[in-house]
Formats: structure tokens, sequence, C-alpha cells
């Protein structure tokens, strides 16, 4: 089987027990080097886990964690056809956005809004999709369960994997080899970077 090499930017701890393992652990794959903005962190990291290349710089780092919940709420609803927004650095601790709040059209007439801070006086993680005969409401990346509030109510707790990235990484390295399609293809990655373009003025 050939071989998949991977490189994985950031090295904190979500990616020493979420992330990186699948990487190296999924069959014919193997994670070759890690970027991290702390040089000496990336090294010991890269040490502790047999990379090999270890950076420090990269091109572009992703402004904050709102493309994650976008790109999930059009494979879910369509892709999102019309949309505007606006976003701050309000606490300037860092160079990206740290608050952005969002309206948006999917191409099916739904439409959705969304807030996003990153320096709230606490965490929640929360998204309702309310529809005419009752809403769903779960979290993105919390190990909330996915509630259905209609006729009837649901509770469903869906575990994760010990490796959250370890079906994503399986199949990664499927659709490389031609065996399977992915549904996080490029050009659904250019969809969502489309919508946070306009979110955060970038078009």
């Amino acid at each position: 089987m050939k071989v998949i090499n991977w490189g994985m930017i950031g090295c904190g701890s979500v990616a020493e027990r979420k992330s990186s393992p699948a990487f190296y652990k999924a069959p014919g794959s193997a994670l070759v080097a890690v970027m991290g903005r702390r040089p000496a962190a990336a090294q010991d990291y890269a040490t502790c886990h047999g990379i090999a290349k270890v950076y420090s710089d990269a091109a572009q780092l992703i402004a904050d964690l709102a493309s994650h919940g976008l790109d999930l709420f059009q494979y879910l609803l369509g892709d999102i056809v019309d949309v505007t927004g606006c976003s701050a650095r309000q606490a300037g601790l860092y160079a990206a956005e740290d608050a952005v709040a969002a309206s948006w059209r999917f191409a099916n007439g739904a439409l959705g809004t969304g807030c996003w801070s990153f320096v709230a006086d606490r965490r929640e993680d929360r998204v309702d999709i309310i529809g005419s005969k009752g809403r769903i409401g779960f979290s993105v990346f919390d190990e909330y369960p996915v509630r259905l509030d209609a006729d009837e109510q649901l509770s469903l707790q869906i575990a994760n994997p010990e490796h959250i990235q370890w079906h994503h990484v399986l199949g990664m390295n499927a659709h490389i080899r031609g065996t399977a399609r992915h549904p996080a293809v490029a050009a659904q990655a250019l969809k969502t970077d489309w919508v946070m373009d306009r979110i955060l003025g970038r078009q």
C-alpha cells in the first residue's frame, strides 16, 4: 500500500489527543511534518511523536473556528448563496478576529444567523436548526447530545472516536487512492472560504 504523507498545522493539546494520532495510526498514512508558532514546542512535539520535519511559520493561519460550523451547515442544508457579516478584534490578543457576526441565505431559501465570540465570559457552543414542525439542536465542537424538540422529544448522545480526525483521515486516504469519494473536497472548502471572505470583508 502506498503511504500518504501528511503535514499538520498546530501542535497543542487538541492535536495531541484528538487529531495527530489519526494521521500516523491510520493504515497507509504517515505524519511527516508539523508546524507550530512556537518553535520549541513544535520541536518537542515532533520529537515525542517521531515527526521528521518541523516548521514555525505558515503562509496563512485559520482566522477562527467559525469556518468549521459554516462548512457543516452547508453539508447539512446546502450551499450558502448570499451572506453578510462583520467582525472585530475586540480583545486585541492576537491578529485574527475574535468576534464575528453574520447572516446568510441558503440556496433552498432557508435563512441563518451566527455569532462567534472567542473572548466572551463563558464557553457556549450551540446550534439550533428551527423548522415549522420542530427544531434540532447540537454543538459543533462540544460533546453535547443531539436534541430533537418536536411532537416527540429525543436526546441522542453520539460518542466521538478517541482521535476525532480518525474517520476524516481514513476518508481522505481512500479519496486520494481513488477507492472512495470524500465529502470534504477542495471544491467544498472553496465554498466555505467564499462565505468567510464576505463575512470578514476579504472579497
